[in-house]
Order: C-alpha cells, then structure tokens, then sequence
C-alpha cells in the first residue's frame, strides 16, 4: 500500500497533440499527491520557480511499489474544469472514456475491433487492450497463472455489469481452467471455471478489445465434454495467434510490485 502523502519532482511527458500529461511521482521534492486507494483520486499539486500553485485531481492509472505512481491529468487543473467530483475514482472524461484507464503507449489494432474508436484513433480503455494483449501471449505460452493475473488486476478497474468486467471475468476464467487442466490434471475443477466463463462471456462482442471471443467460447463449450480439445489451441487476438516474449513476463512482474 502507498503512503497517503506523496512528494516529488515531476519528469513530465507530454502526449501527442497536448491532451494530458503523464506524471511519475518520485520521492523528492515539489508535489504533493494524496490516495486512499489503488484507482482512487490523487491530487497533484505543481510548485513552479515562481511559487505558483497549480492543482489537479485525476485517478492513478499505475502504482509501482512503494517508490513512484503514475498519475494521467487533463490539460486544465481542476479550478479550471478538470474531469471530478472530489471525491472517489475512476472517472470519466469529456470523450466517454475512462482517464484511469488511459494509456498513449497502447498500440492501434490490426483492423477494427470493438474497443477501439477508429474516429479518435484511440482505445475506449487502452489498459485494458495491454492486459489483453500480455494476458493472452501468456495463455498461448502455457503460462496459464501469469495470463491469470493480467486478466485479474485489470478486471479490479470495472464495475459490477459493464462488458469490460464481465469479458475480463469470463478470461480470468479461461486462464484458471486451463491452470487446472494441465498444471493439476483437475479436469472437475476444469468445468466448473469454464461454465462460469461462458456465462460471463454471454453477450460480449465477438471482437471485444481483439481476441476472437466466439472461438473461446466455442472451444470452452467443447472442452466441457472434450478437455483435449484444449491441447495445442491458442486465442487468436487480431486474428493472429502469438506467444509470449520477453516483454510480457516484464509486465506480470511490475504487477507483483
């Protein structure tokens, strides 16, 4: 858990077209941010060479241990028409998307896939689309507890019956059963994740964020009378199939710390 109060310099980056600022809070000297909890407000206060104030209050998008937060903030400080209510995250900004769940590093697509807003050139939930794309070249890995946890920190971002948190439900499902089926030869257990996955995936888009859902849930439905079905298949995300590298087993760790 990180301390309630936060001071330190402030490397700032600024994002293409000027539409935030992505802030790494050190323990140095210059802001002040002020959490309860992971994805709850923090607010930020910039001290310039001049002693000029400038406050903002935004959700943490990251939390890295106990040495430094990332913070996404708008434009404008909050006196001036930031996104909050002062009171609790996330929040959701002028465009209809989560500002916790922001990420300008987060690639476009390989096509069209619902998630993503092809008018903006921007992910409805980018972090989500990362946990996705780790999530899934874990499970065609075989890491089937690591691709777990990437569906699992990410779900904690949604609310109780929204796509997002029922689709990540339904894959921390996915990943579980498969963790029983060749880690445990549990084949019982096995069934019971995957019929609670497909009831999670009921209704979600066939495209949702990239992974090819209807595959899923046809090979979950197979797999309850047939679990060899399960060996050799991958998802399919962008209509490619991928496997982990290096990269991926980096982000599962950041998610321990």
């Amino acid at each position: 858990m990180l301390p309630r109060t936060w001071s330190g310099g402030v490397p700032l980056t600024r994002r293409a077209g000027g539409e935030s600022l992505l802030v790494d809070i050190r323990r140095q000297t210059g802001v002040v941010a002020e959490r309860t909890d992971f994805g709850a407000l923090v607010t930020v206060q910039f001290v310039d060479e001049h002693r000029v104030v400038t406050q903002y209050v935004a959700p943490a998008i990251h939390a890295r241990g106990h040495t430094s937060m990332q913070v996404l903030l708008g434009e404008k400080p909050a006196a001036e028409g930031a996104v909050t209510d002062g009171v609790t995250g996330p929040h959701v900004g002028s465009n209809g998307m989560d500002e916790h769940t922001r990420d300008p590093s987060v690639a476009p697509p390989l096509g069209n896939p619902t998630g993503w807003n092809e008018e903006i050139r921007m992910w409805d939930h980018a972090t989500l689309r990362k946990a996705v794309e780790h999530g899934v070249r874990l499970f065609n890995a075989g890491d089937f507890h690591e691709s777990h946890d990437c569906f699992e920190i990410e779900w904690y971002n949604y609310g109780a019956g929204t796509t997002e948190s029922a689709f990540l439900h339904g894959m921390v499902q996915v990943a579980a059963g498969a963790y029983k089926h060749f880690d445990f030869e549990d084949d019982a257990g096995m069934r019971s994740l995957f019929g609670t996955s497909l009831d999670y995936l009921r209704g979600t888009p066939s495209d949702f964020y990239g992974v090819d859902v209807d595959d899923v849930r046809e090979t979950l439905r197979t797999a309850l009378d047939d679990p060899t079905v399960l060996h050799g298949w991958q998802i399919r995300i962008d209509g490619q199939l991928a496997t982990a590298y290096p990269a991926d087993y980096e982000y599962v760790e950041e998610l321990d710390h």
